[in-house]
């Protein structure tokens, strides 16, 4: 029993540790974006746009997994979609 109790423990300090990066990522990216002195466009179909499009949404799978193990529910479960 002490095994599986372990084993939470080392998932919840993985999950906080996940949502501790998230929140330093958004407070960076908004810094970023509104301090910046480049005038290229950042909106729209644009190369920058489409990056952190894709960071964005590996972020979201990664969270989103880390949940469904520490849960033990689905993603559609815990929206009380399925």
């Amino acid at each position: 029993m002490a095994k599986k109790y372990r084993f939470r423990l080392e998932f919840e300090k993985i999950y906080q540790t996940l949502v501790n990066y998230s929140l330093w990522f958004l407070i960076e990216l908004s810094n970023w974006i509104f301090m910046s002195e480049n005038p290229a466009p950042r909106f729209g179909f644009v190369h920058f746009a489409e990056t952190w499009n894709g960071r964005l949404a590996m972020m979201g799978i990664v969270i989103g997994l880390s949940t469904e193990l520490l849960t033990g529910q689905g993603i559609l479960g815990q929206m009380g979609i399925g």
